[in-house]
């Protein structure tokens, strides 16, 4: 079973959390990953990463941001 990884400014990263939620694939009722419960002090790290992120793209017009979805799902559809 896949063990998910926070990803933080541009990183991934391991959690310290000492819980997980075992995520199930619905179709097989089989478990596939475990996602950490991340404690509150690690939750402060992204969630002000984002914040900062946030000043600088809000400024990006609305044209240009949809293109990063976009580019994502034609890169999902290539896997």
């Amino acid at each position: 079973i896949q063990h998910i990884r926070n990803y933080i400014n541009g990183q991934w990263t391991e959690s310290v959390a000492t819980e997980f939620l075992t995520i199930i694939n619905p179709g097989t009722g089989e478990p596939i990953a475990k996602l950490p419960l991340s404690p509150a002090a690690e939750v402060e790290t992204p969630a002000n990463a984002a914040s900062a992120a946030f000043r600088e793209w809000r400024r990006v017009p609305a044209p240009d941001r949809i293109q990063h979805p976009f580019k994502l799902k034609l890169s999902l559809l290539h896997i």
